[in-house]
């Protein structure tokens, strides 16, 4: 991706100075609001573009940047106290580095597939995370991020299953599905209220997590079978991380 390559500009941060991490308050709180705001836009244009629904998804980037810039504006060279351990001009060109991707993507769409575009806007969930975890800040949308991540790594194994007489590819599958469950449990235990009385997180989470207790009880012998679970909870992962990232 041409641009600034905000996740090089994140990793530097990596060296700054040990600062102890602020407590919660009301500023940061104000970001973290903004932020979620935002990026909602952000994970409804990656998943149109994924899908191939170019007018939507560019419909979405262009509210995600309309929403990006006022949180420059107003964190870019003053940052929350929670993100004390960046110095303010690593913070302001991280945001500013999240808005160029986006424009940048969007001057793309409808040139290049939208696939790759959606590739390509993953610098931005990357950046965010990174930037959390330097000031040891954790959001509900990190626990979202390891548990897709998790389901990814489980993914892998819809183009390469597990064959009974490779024990080693076995247990792999096995540590991937156990990581997996693990973090489903956690990220519905771990939801706020909003989030958990909702239906449609129940309904999301039931159904990825009975897929899972499938995927335990399947030979994998039986690779149809098999493959055609690991689609079956791949599509209520993304839908989580849709309308609960």
């Amino acid at each position: 991706m041409r641009g600034l390559r905000i996740v090089s500009v994140v990793l530097c941060l990596w060296a700054a100075l040990a600062v102890p991490p602020a407590q919660a308050d009301a500023r940061t709180d104000a970001y973290h609001a903004a932020v979620a705001g935002a990026y909602r836009h952000y994970r409804e244009a990656v998943h149109y573009l994924e899908n191939g629904n170019v007018e939507l998804g560019a419909f979405a980037l262009d509210q995600f940047a309309t929403a990006w810039r006022p949180i420059v504006s107003a964190y870019g060279t003053s940052p929350p106290p929670a993100y004390a351990k960046t110095p303010p001009e690593r913070f302001n060109l991280v945001l500013l580095g999240i808005l160029d991707v986006a424009q940048k993507s969007q001057a793309t769409i409808g040139k290049r597939p939208p696939e790759q575009i959606a590739r390509d806007l993953e610098q931005i969930r990357s950046a965010l995370l990174l930037l959390r975890r330097i000031n040891d800040v954790r959001v509900y949308a990190d626990c979202i991020d390891l548990m897709n991540r998790a389901t990814q790594r489980l993914w892998g194994f819809r183009s390469r299953p597990p064959v009974p007489n490779n024990a080693e590819a076995a247990i792999r599958y096995k540590v991937a599905l156990y990581e997996t469950t693990l973090w489903y449990r956690q990220c519905r235990d771990e939801a706020p209220a909003a989030y958990r009385d909702t239906e449609e997180f129940r309904r999301l989470f039931d159904g990825a997590l009975a897929s899972l207790a499938k995927l335990e009880g399947v030979d994998i012998a039986h690779t149809d079978a098999l493959v055609s679970i690991l689609r079956e909870l791949h599509s209520f992962d993304r839908l989580i991380w849709l309308r609960f990232g």
